[in-house]
């Protein structure tokens, strides 16, 4: 399997989706920076006619809100591209041919799309801190759950990665993977809200629990330290259900 890991990295890496994709999330998060650092000056000096700057935005706080910036839709279109390419183009049966077992192939585009999504993530982290330092003020205090709340970034990276492998690898077409991935956040969203609603919920008991919400949590600036050990349960819960689900899929479906 570790020449079929070794095929898959070369094949993204000389795609040019990747790199794309990368640049895109990058311009995503200068221009949530800059929106970030005028719109609060622009708002005072309409309501006061006064040029103040004014914004409560640090560095860390910036650099922590990253995730949410264009993870999710941009990590979704990747994963959809990698995933499938194969089965769209019908060079799978090349591989398949060359005696690779669908657990390989189903490992080594899940590890391979994985550390894509997080060379994305880490890129647009170490970008917005270095947009944040140069927008915002950097006299601040790093929380004192900060590990725990990046431990819980990074299994929200693994997380929205478990799910849309898990959608793209079911459907094997790019087109439809794409498209669900996208709409995936906002319908989920709907729907979650909506139970609560009819629950009559006003503590958002199911929608909560949804993994963009989850992540809020986690990228606010003031992060609630008291649902960190729920977060980070939650999260594990959807990596474990959708990896298994993923391959469990991956061992019925005809190729």
């Amino acid at each position: 399997m570790g020449k079929l890991i070794k095929f898959e990295f070369r094949k993204i890496f000389k795609s040019k989706y990747l790199y794309v994709l990368l640049s895109i999330s990058l311009v995503l998060v200068a221009i949530t920076g800059a929106i970030q650092k005028l719109l609060p000056t622009v708002l005072t000096f309409v309501a006061t006619g006064f040029l103040v700057e004014e914004t409560t935005m640090t560095p860390y706080a910036f650099a922590k809100s990253s995730l949410t910036i264009s993870f999710s839709l941009i990590s979704g279109i990747l994963i959809s591209l990698n995933a499938t390419e194969d089965f769209a183009h019908s060079t799978i049966k090349n591989i398949f041919s060359k005696g690779y077992s669908r657990k390989s192939v189903f490992i080594s585009k899940y590890l391979v799309s994985l550390v894509a999504c997080f060379i994305i993530a880490v890129s647009n982290f170490i970008f917005a801190l270095i947009i944040g330092s140069m927008f915002f003020d950097s006299k601040e205090i790093i929380e004192e759950y900060a590990f725990y709340i990046y431990l819980g970034q990074i299994l929200a990276v693994i997380a929205y990665h478990a799910l849309y492998f898990f959608i793209a690898y079911s459907l094997r077409r790019i087109g439809p993977s794409i498209a669900i991935c996208v709409l995936i956040s906002g319908l989920a969203a709907l729907l979650f809200t909506l139970i609560d609603y009819l629950l009559k919920s006003s503590d958002q008991i199911v929608s909560r629990y949804w993994i963009d919400n989850v992540v809020v949590n986690l990228t606010n600036k003031n992060t609630d330290d008291e649902l960190l050990v729920p977060n980070l349960l939650t999260l594990t819960g959807y990596i474990v259900t959708f990896f298994l689900g993923g391959f469990f899929i991956n061992s019925r479906k005809e190729v």
